[in-house]
């Protein structure tokens, strides 16, 4: 959120922050996944395994190859507003 390429006010971030940590868990994964396509990335889908995510929500491609890997779903940000906040919402079809 801090890339200088989303260009976000501080007040902004500090209200985003304060609203994940107060609805996020710290997960330490139990096992590696392995993800040739993108190492770094492996850790991340390592902790949507060990905590049983129902989403996993991301703008990174690379994640498209992993939905083998995991049971949680993996989605973009439009998407997941789109399928889950709007009909949350009443917003949906």
């Amino acid at each position: 959120m801090r890339r200088p390429k989303f260009k976000l006010p501080e007040a902004t971030l500090e209200k985003w922050l304060a609203l994940l940590e107060s609805f996020t868990t710290l997960v330490t994964p139990s096992a590696e996944l392995e993800f040739p396509r993108d190492l770094k990335d492996a850790k991340f889908l390592s902790c949507a395994q060990t905590s049983d995510a129902d989403y996993f929500i991301t703008g990174d491609r690379d994640f498209t190859e992993a939905q083998k890997l995991v049971t949680t779903t993996i989605i973009s940000v439009s998407l997941f507003k789109k399928e889950v906040c709007d009909k949350a919402q009443g917003g949906g079809d």
